[in-house]
């Protein structure tokens, strides 16, 4: 009597799911027909079913599904020939495991409207355009291959955080460029009399404020309006010499001048 010998089995040997058709039949080894589930697990593989790794290929897998069933389509690590304009459309997720390179032919888009699962390694090459809508984060080594950064696929639409669910602290040695900024708190240096606020060459233009102002030193400084003695504001100012403070009529005439120092002093004469 002979030996039998089993190999391993491959991917060949799997009934590959098209997208569509979830079961099929087969013969049973009492020589009956059974029908069995289709194995799915990463999606349609596209080159499994449909035995190519072009935009054809990933149409026809596309069509099978159809734009409303939401599914997933796996792309091998291979080279991915994108030869035409493609969409893939918002109910497709496009999974790339490391190694896949979908190249787009120049003059040609790749639209994807879903979502990517993808690690940070580059997915995208040729000198064709990609466009990415339905990822909000998108990360640029898929693009090049380099850089860690993160950004968003669309400018100015998506918030960090929200008003009642916020991170807690946020950390970092570059720079924070922001349209505006509203605060419900304090702004308080790390370190005392470090850092300025502004610079010689990039200055704010106007400050309100309703508290007290507690300055070292001011320096070409000019006072618009008045300084009444009798409320409740205050300075603290060391070198007081510096300017004048004066007391106008309806018309805008000064008719009282003192220097800052004596403002709130018996001698200035107003108090």
């Amino acid at each position: 009597m002979g030996t039998t010998n089993k190999g391993q089995i491959s991917k060949d040997d799997l009934k590959a799911w098209d997208g569509s058709v979830s079961t099929f039949s087969r013969k049973t080894s009492s020589g009956g027909t059974g029908t069995y589930n289709i194995i799915d697990w990463a999606g349609v593989d596209v080159y499994q079913g449909y035995e190519a790794r072009t935009d054809v290929a990933i149409s026809s897998a596309l069509n099978a599904i159809g734009s409303t069933n939401k599914r997933a389509i796996y792309l091998d690590p291979a080279a991915w020939v994108i030869s035409n304009d493609l969409t893939i459309t918002s109910n497709i997720t496009l999974r790339c495991p490391p190694g896949v390179d979908i190249q787009v032919a120049a003059g040609k888009t790749l639209t994807i409207e879903g979502a990517i699962e993808a690690g940070p390694y580059q997915i995208f090459s040729g000198t064709g355009t990609v466009t990415i809508s339905g990822v909000q984060i998108i990360h640029d080594q898929w693009t090049d291959g380099s850089g860690n950064d993160y950004y968003p696929s669309t400018d100015d639409s998506i918030d960090l955080g929200s008003s009642s669910n916020q991170f807690k602290d946020i950390y970092s040695d570059g720079t924070i460029y922001s349209d505006g900024i509203s605060l419900a708190g304090n702004i308080t240096p790390e370190t005392d009399n470090s850092y300025d606020l502004g610079s010689s060459t990039y200055e704010f233009k106007d400050i309100y404020a309703d508290g007290v102002g507690y300055v070292d030193t001011i320096a070409g400084f000019t006072l618009q309006g008045d300084i009444d003695p009798s409320t409740s504001t205050q300075a603290r100012i060391d070198d007081a010499d510096y300017f004048n403070v004066a007391i106008r009529d309806a018309s805008q005439e000064i008719i009282h001048e003192v220097p800052l120092s004596q403002a709130f002093s018996p001698m200035s004469g107003w108090v």
